[in-house]
């Protein structure tokens, strides 16, 4: 749902799929100079499809500020990388950010608080509690919290919404998703 994101299109980068990708490796070929860089997720719209569902030991499954943080994770270190290889500097550079009180939050909190630590050690920025992308301009991302990160990339990870004629059918849940 990039299209729910303002700004996006004048203003956003993703890695969703081979278009944006290449428009990503062009931008960072090309128009890149050098400044902050900003890596998040907006809030997912969970359907109810799972509220009946019991994991292994009877847990319930988890619902997600995020729809998935494995990418936004991905993507930060690849970029911490990509900066130092390009003589751009490094991880203080760039700001990760989340909807959800910590950054996949699937992981668990030991894994993702050893992660963290670990970034943080390197230098990367954290901003959790973001709530969602309100909308992305040329300075940077305005968040739903109110928290403004200032970047000159923004790579962002949109809500992840089904498609219309998904809406009330027999297999599909509240939001549209298939159960």
């Amino acid at each position: 749902a990039y299209d729910k994101i303002e700004g996006f299109a004048e203003h956003g980068q993703t890695v969703s799929d081979f278009y944006y990708g290449n428009k990503l490796r062009h931008f960072l070929a090309n128009d890149y100079k050098g400044g902050p860089i900003a890596i998040g997720s907006a809030r997912f719209h969970q359907g109810d499809g799972t509220k009946d569902i019991t994991l292994y030991g009877g847990h319930p499954f988890p619902r997600a500020e995020a729809a998935c943080e494995g990418p936004p994770v991905e993507v930060m270190l690849s970029m911490a990388t990509w900066l130092g290889q390009h003589g751009k500097g490094g991880p203080d550079k760039i700001t990760v950010f989340t909807p959800g009180s910590l950054i996949a939050e699937d992981a668990g909190e030991k894994v993702v608080g050893k992660l963290l630590e670990i970034a943080g050690g390197m230098g990367f920025n954290y901003v959790n509690e973001a709530k969602d992308i309100t909308r992305l301009t040329k300075e940077g991302v305005e968040l739903a919290s109110g928290k403004k990160i200032e970047a000159e990339l923004k790579i962002v990870f949109p809500d992840w919404v089904p498609h219309d004629f998904m809406k009330g059918l027999p297999i599909s849940d509240n939001e549209g998703f298939v159960v």
